[in-house]
């Protein structure tokens, strides 16, 4: 890219500025999205947007009201956050 060094945009330059040496090559955010991925190209949800995703994949009639494993496994082909496992199970267990 123009301008910087790394080959990296001022946005991604920040914000791996702002993420821990040990996590910062891990991730790379979408241009012109904004939005944060894995190298195997799943989303990383924030805290705030993970009901949402949970109830996408448990809740909504298409989904088909999976136990906890299937579930997991769904949101694990598109999604990654840190304890997802467990945020899958608790809210399978009380919905």
């Amino acid at each position: 890219m123009a301008g910087t060094h790394s080959g990296k945009t001022k946005q991604e330059q920040e914000l791996h500025g702002k993420l821990g040496n040990t996590i910062k090559d891990d991730y790379y955010l979408i241009p012109g999205t904004g939005l944060l991925a894995d190298k195997e190209e799943k989303l990383v949800v924030p805290r705030n947007r993970i009901a949402e995703i949970l109830k996408m994949n448990h809740d909504h009639m298409l989904s088909g009201h999976l136990g906890s494993a299937k579930t997991l496994a769904r949101i694990r082909r598109q999604y990654v956050w840190p304890g997802m496992g467990a945020d899958v199970k608790q809210y399978v267990k009380i919905v």
